[in-house]
């Protein structure tokens, strides 16, 4: 959250010091984030990626204990 309004007020203060013009900082707030040159943004992946991975991290968890429970008994 502390980008997204890191972005904006990067833009207020420009518009301020006259880098860039009422209508150029308009076009940006009208477009956010599409116009964000801020470069805070990161990808998320799908949901179904997400699930994957989910399910993925879990299976190896599961194993992970496993390991550790034999480790444990011997």
């Amino acid at each position: 959250m502390f980008d997204m309004f890191h972005a904006w007020q990067e833009q207020a203060a420009k518009l301020e010091q006259g880098e860039i013009t009422k209508e150029e900082y308009d076009q940006w707030r009208y477009k956010y984030p599409e116009l964000d040159t801020s470069k805070h943004w990161a990808k998320v992946p799908s949901q179904a990626v997400s699930d994957m991975l989910m399910e993925e991290f879990q299976k190896i968890e599961k194993e992970e204990k496993k390991t550790a429970k034999k480790k444990k008994q011997k």
